[in-house]
């Protein structure tokens, strides 16, 4: 899912431009382990997307430096800043690395590093002005990220040992109040954590109409840690045939689920779209009746946010970044199990002055959110780098 171009230069793109010519940020280097046009992309490279556009729009040079994507060009230049596409999934890292540290690509004045998981350890290479990003906390999920065994076991050590000693000093921003605490849980110093709440993107707003039989949305990648599982066991619970579920993402958990909800009994009240493009998104977000996510853990939750400022609220699991997500029965529900929350779609759907009620909160709650705002305040923290430098 590609994003739509930043519209206009607004005062949040002059404000940029001028604390970059007061930092001296002409060039400003994004290691991220996926592009946005990556077929496993999700919210983390939405956000690299996001930032790297309204810094562009602000006259800054940015590049972004991730994974080679099979049948894309090595190097691209769109939507005003340039992305350079090397190494797989695990060799992104030490070679994007390289490459800064070398400045392969050009000077670079400052750098944003992408943790999804794992950063890219710069204060080893580099002292130069930069803040890592850390979208979320993986501590409890690594077995559900990775499959479990060795692997799971060394990203458990790193984050819980590696991350906090290599980046005890330096800066460092969440995309939540919760992911800010369990990232000062692991020992990052609290003082230096910064929040930057995630924006939500214009071609997201309300249009068209709800569809006439209650339906549940659920989007993202198919893999463990999302719960789509959960979800079904949800839909089971209900044992209400009129609800539909519709699921929309790819991945490696798909024919488990497929055949989880033939074994349950719902197979014909689901329906995998599997990746869709932008419109058919917002088109699914505006006719769902709630936004529904089990997640063991997120760092924000973009797809609730995304589906709020379409109209639909949420009803999703009581976990970090959900919490921040939601705004507690103003936006949405929070459960804190499958019964709760197949009590709380039932209640809902049955309840059209509540359902009404909370679509309106999550149109308010969802305006709140800007992307430009999200950019601005980590170019601020980057800029605040290059003064204590």
């Amino acid at each position: 899912m590609v994003s739509t171009e930043v519209t206009g230069r607004g005062p949040a793109h002059e404000r940029m431009a001028a604390i970059a010519e007061h930092a001296g940020l002409r060039r400003i280097q994004v290691l991220t382990m996926r592009a946005a046009d990556d077929p496993e992309a999700g919210g983390a490279e939405e956000h690299a997307d996001q930032i790297a556009r309204h810094w562009a729009a602000s006259g800054i040079e940015v590049q972004v430096r991730a994974a080679a994507v099979p049948g894309h060009p090595a190097v691209t230049e769109q939507d005003g800043y340039r992305t350079v596409r090397r190494g797989g999934p695990v060799t992104v890292f030490p070679r994007s690395a390289a490459a800064a540290a070398l400045r392969r690509d050009g000077p670079w004045d400052a750098l944003l590093e992408v943790s999804h998981g794992l950063p890219f350890w710069s204060p080893l290479w580099t002292r130069r002005p930069k803040v890592l990003f850390v979208h979320h906390v993986l501590q409890g999920v690594w077995h559900l990220q990775t499959g479990g065994g060795p692997i799971a076991r060394l990203g458990e050590v790193l984050e819980r040992v590696a991350l906090p000693r290599v980046y005890r000093g330096s800066a460092v921003m969440a995309p939540s109040p919760s992911t800010r605490d369990a990232l000062v849980d692991l020992g990052l110093r609290s003082e230096r954590v910064g929040v930057a709440l995630n924006g939500i993107a214009d071609r997201f707003c309300p249009g068209g109409e709800r569809s006439p039989t209650p339906l549940l949305v659920a989007a993202g990648r198919l893999t463990p840690q999302k719960g789509f599982d959960r979800l079904l066991e949800v839909l089971a619970a209900l044992d209400r045939p009129d609800v539909r579920l519709q699921v929309v993402g790819d991945g490696r958990s798909q024919p488990d689920l497929e055949r989880q909800a033939a074994e349950l009994g719902v197979a014909d009240q689901v329906t995998f779209l599997g990746r869709i493009d932008d419109d058919a998104l917002v088109e699914a977000y505006r006719r769902a009746w709630l936004l529904v996510s089990a997640s063991h853990r997120e760092g924000w939750g973009l797809t609730i946010t995304e589906a709020a400022a379409c109209g639909a609220p949420a009803v999703v699991t009581h976990i970090p970044g959900h919490v921040d997500a939601v705004v507690t029965d103003e936006t949405g529900l929070l459960a804190g199990s499958v019964s709760e929350m197949a009590e709380a779609v039932a209640r809902l759907v049955d309840d059209p002055t509540a359902l009404a009620r909370l679509s309106e909160g999550a149109l308010a709650w969802a305006a709140e959110l800007r992307w430009d705002a999200a950019a601005e305040a980590i170019l601020q923290t980057l800029a605040a780098q290059v003064r204590r430098s």
